[in-house]
């Protein structure tokens, strides 16, 4: 009997061995793809920015300058510091910062912990700057298809854009990411080391 006690012991320590590195691994395995999950629609709205700063530029001076910080596990975001419409200088950096500050207040009465909302601060900004691209180039024409992506609890949610469309032009998801990742790599060259940058209209284009 003792020896059959012994036995099964071993036997369930065994099993909560395996349990325990099985559930280690499955942990491991979901923050390895939720990680990978924001770096795709991160890189996307990289891509989305491109696209749309492009359409933008057709039309009007642009100026970027350079980002709060270097993006290591993404793509680097573009930092738009204005555009110049008939004469008029539209502050988009300005205005996302401003709607950045309310959506912090509004998170903390909402009693989201304060680390918690500096951290969705960045979120936000990326999420406030696209929508304004997009309400820009709306009033230019411009027809887009979107899908909404939903946010944690109380937290900005984000629209994927699927389409864009004015006329004969129209470009898909998959030209989104090609052209998109394209435009962004030629904008950061466009401001290389300098502080900031005016891009006359014209310089950028989809094509």
């Amino acid at each position: 009997m003792q020896m059959q006690s012994t036995l099964y012991k071993k036997i369930e320590s065994s099993v909560d061995s395996i349990e325990k590195s099985t559930q280690s691994s499955l942990k491991l395995h979901t923050e390895s793809r939720i990680r990978s999950d924001f770096r795709n629609i991160r890189n996307y709205q990289v891509y989305e920015q491109g696209v749309m700063l492009a359409l933008l530029n057709s039309m009007f001076d642009i100026t970027i300058k350079q980002p709060l910080k270097k993006a290591n596990v993404f793509e680097q975001i573009v930092r738009i510091q204005s555009i110049v419409v008939e004469n008029d200088v539209i502050d988009i950096e300005e205005f996302c910062d401003q709607r950045c500050k309310e959506r912090f207040a509004l998170d903390l009465k909402n009693g989201v912990p304060m680390k918690t909302a500096k951290r969705r601060i960045e979120t936000n900004r990326v999420n406030e700057m696209l929508f304004v691209l997009a309400d820009f180039l709306t009033e230019y024409s411009f027809e887009f298809t979107t899908k909404v992506v939903n946010g944690k609890k109380k937290t900005l949610k984000g629209e994927t854009v699927k389409k864009i469309a004015s006329g004969n032009f129209v470009i898909n998801e998959r030209e989104i990411r090609t052209k998109g990742k394209e435009i962004n790599k030629k904008t950061l060259g466009l401001l290389g080391k300098q502080a900031k940058v005016v891009i006359p209209r014209g310089t950028i284009s989809v094509f």
